[in-house]
């Protein structure tokens, strides 16, 4: 699915925004563009987001909230951007406390860049090791992308936008799939279960003393 909530903000903008998560302090660059994405999907199914074509030297932030933790062996997270021309991007993924979690450049195909959790990511660059990025705990998170060269510091604040331009056209794509929640059946069809035994226990016994 696509996501199209986009807001453009100018720098000291932000104040009450809340582009990043926990944070009101942050000052995002002028022409930096916010998406937020909400909670992601833990079947496997792909969310889709256009970047922003903002101009030289800007940086595109996503907030997105994962629900659970990826910390299964088949628990899996891929981030990726997809770039046209072989255009060069940068990411960095923070925290709600806006601390780097991690970062990559050309970990996709060519000069994309990609991020990998969990032990059984399917979607991996060829040349990347699944789950490479290690276990990520469930939170609010924000992505944020940038051309090659980018400094992503320890903290968001103090990020520098990379010496290339962020491409004019790219996507984001990110994955999530939680076989905690997937493999865990629905409290209904227990339930469902546990009647269907009792009520088959019960025919029993009254068969049995109608005998006697």
């Amino acid at each position: 699915m696509t996501n199209n909530n986009i807001n453009t903000f100018t720098k000291f903008a932000v104040a009450t925004s809340g582009v990043v998560f926990g944070l009101a302090a942050l000052e995002v660059p002028a022409k930096a563009a916010v998406f937020n994405l909400g909670s992601l999907s833990n079947d496997g199914t792909s969310l889709v987001q256009a970047g922003a074509d903002a101009g030289n030297g800007n940086l595109d932030f996503f907030n997105f909230t994962l629900d659970d933790d990826i910390d299964n062996i088949n628990d899996w997270l891929n981030i990726a951007t997809n770039t046209l021309n072989n255009n060069d991007t940068d990411i960095g993924l923070y925290d709600a406390n806006g601390f780097k979690v991690a970062e990559d450049d050309d970990g996709g195909p060519l000069f994309d860049s990609e991020l990998s959790f969990g032990g059984a990511d399917p979607l991996a660059a060829p040349d990347k090791t699944p789950g490479v990025d290690g276990t990520l705990l469930a939170g609010d998170y924000t992505l944020v992308v940038s051309g090659w060269n980018a400094n992503f510091t320890t903290n968001i604040n103090d990020i520098v936008a990379g010496t290339q331009d962020l491409p004019t056209s790219y996507t984001l794509t990110i994955t999530n799939f939680d076989d905690d929640i997937q493999s865990t059946p629905e409290p209904t069809g227990i339930l469902g279960f546990l009647a269907m035994g009792a009520f088959g226990w019960l025919s029993g016994l009254k068969r049995k003393l109608k005998g006697e």
